[in-house]
């Protein structure tokens, strides 16, 4: 089964982090953007197919790139700022682009027979 994410990919100062907002904790980095985003796609089955291992259903996408857009279109907190500036960034922001990734898993059912 095909699944289809919107990630948020943020450029830091030495790397790109990036997350998946409908999968709570599928973090990762990479050094440039297409690292990032390969790195994120082998996060993000890793992390399905552990769910649906621990008898979890994946969690369906429903943000599309416009709701993510909206949840970051605010100033980045103090805190986050001053955190990347410990890193070699003194952006009074961070630039930041969404993408979508697409993965495949085993069909739920099946996994979770299994």
């Amino acid at each position: 089964m095909k699944l289809t994410y919107v990630v948020t990919l943020e450029e830091l100062p030495n790397n790109f982090s990036v997350c998946v907002p409908d999968v709570p904790g599928c973090v990762s980095t990479g050094k440039t953007r297409e690292e990032a985003l390969e790195m994120i796609q082998e996060a993000l089955a890793f992390h399905l197919e552990a769910m649906m291992a621990d008898g979890e259903l994946p969690p369906p996408p429903t943000t599309d790139i416009d709701d993510a857009v909206a949840h970051h279109s605010g100033p980045v907190p103090e805190d986050v700022l001053s955190s990347y500036a410990e890193f070699g960034g003194g952006a009074e922001t961070v630039p930041t682009h969404f993408e979508t990734v697409e993965v495949e898993i085993p069909t739920p059912q099946a996994a979770l027979a299994g």
